[in-house]
């Protein structure tokens, strides 16, 4: 990892993925609602990179590194944004489970389950951004700002580290979302 790289930008590296990953699942799921193909494997990449990228790696570091840094330079869990991100995650898995769902029933015939997929991505993909977006205006604060070296220094470890799968496995769920956002471009 380059000394310049900090902790906030690794992470804003990451919400960009995701909303390459989000855009994906939006206009895979908009075909699928439209009786349209999808290429084999794309929904389930999506979902693999949501569950052990997103929520396994990303809000895992935010939730137990970042947000109690945050919180020592004033920016604490009680207040409005803090409290509202950490349930967003828990928001966010639950929505994961619920598409997944749908999309497990969709896979096994049933048709009806295609209207369901389509409107729980919208809602997941709504949220993520929301979420992202207050993200982004909250870790640029002069909260956040205020890390030590020492916090951002175990923050970007633990970033690059993807849950003991090292940056090559982050780099892996980087990759992903980019070959999405590719393939997005080409429908």
């Amino acid at each position: 990892m380059e000394a310049l790289v900090n902790a906030i930008d690794l992470l804003m590296e990451e919400h960009h993925a995701l909303e390459s990953v989000l855009g994906a699942l939006e206009a895979a799921t908009k075909r699928l609602r439209d009786g349209e193909s999808v290429p084999a494997g794309v929904v389930e990449d999506i979902f693999l990179f949501c569950r052990r990228f997103t929520d396994g790696c990303h809000h895992v570091h935010e939730e137990q590194i970042l947000f109690p840094a945050l919180a020592a330079h004033g920016l604490t869990p009680d207040m409005t944004p803090m409290s509202a991100l950490a349930a967003q995650h828990e928001s966010g898995r639950a929505f994961l489970a619920e598409l997944q769902a749908a999309y497990a029933r969709f896979c096994e015939g049933d048709d009806a389950a295609r209207q369901d997929v389509y409107l729980l991505a919208r809602e997941y993909v709504g949220m993520l951004r929301e979420h992202i977006s207050i993200e982004n205006h909250y870790f640029r604060s002069p909260a956040a700002q205020a890390l030590t070296p020492e916090e951002d220094t175990r923050l970007a470890q633990a970033i690059m580290a993807c849950r003991n799968g090292g940056a090559a496995e982050r780099q892996g769920f980087l990759d992903l979302a980019e070959r999405h956002r590719q393939l997005v471009a080409s429908w």
